[in-house]
């Protein structure tokens, strides 16, 4: 199974450009993501997962919606249906969040560093690692709206479109957006 190397995540950032047509958009996306950050920062302070990583996933899964589970925007007050399966309900979005970054499958790639291979790797495992490693594609979930990504997306679980393009803005699109923002500053 091919895998991507700390190299190649770090050598994607450095070489990431915004799609001109989409930067009235990616900036709506970092802006959004700030008003919440308190609320990211609390869910930080007990995960230890930095609070615009968990801001990115939140924008990605949920639409910012605090009605809905970070692990895959279902409603926190049923039982998940989706991936991750069987979790909830959840009496408040943040104790959602805690649930759904603390799942084994997604503590085993917390890195011991965040830096931007660890940030985006963290980020493609959570969401999943089909496209590199099926497609031979960038993930839309980390690179949308920049041009590192094309056309390819998996519209559900396990069901992959070779024409279909993101219409979301990726998580390490909304990241950089944040650092030149100043919103973060220690990359």
């Amino acid at each position: 199974m091919r895998s991507i190397t700390p190299e190649y995540y770090q050598a994607l950032w450095d070489t990431m450009q915004f799609l001109p047509e989409r930067v009235d958009k990616i900036a709506w996306y970092a802006q959004k993501l700030l008003r919440y950050r308190e609320r990211y920062e609390e869910v930080e302070s007990e995960c230890g997962v930095p609070w615009f990583v968990i801001g990115a996933i939140h924008a990605l899964e949920a639409g910012f919606d605090f009605d809905c589970y970070l692990g895959n925007g279902e409603l926190l007050g049923a039982v998940t249906t989706q991936v991750p399966k069987g979790r909830g309900p959840f009496d408040t979005w943040e104790d959602g969040a805690k649930d759904a970054l603390e799942l084994p499958p997604v503590r085993e790639h917390t890195p011991a560093v965040w830096n931007i291979p660890g940030i985006a790797r963290y980020l493609e495992e959570y969401n999943g690692s089909g496209y590199y490693r099926y497609h031979n594609i960038n993930s839309p979930y980390l690179w949308s709206f920049s041009n590192q990504y094309q056309s390819g997306k998996y519209t559900s679980d396990g069901c992959y479109r070779a024409s279909c393009v993101s219409v979301q803005c990726g998580a390490m699109v909304i990241i950089k957006q944040l650092l030149i923002d100043g919103a973060i500053n220690h990359f």
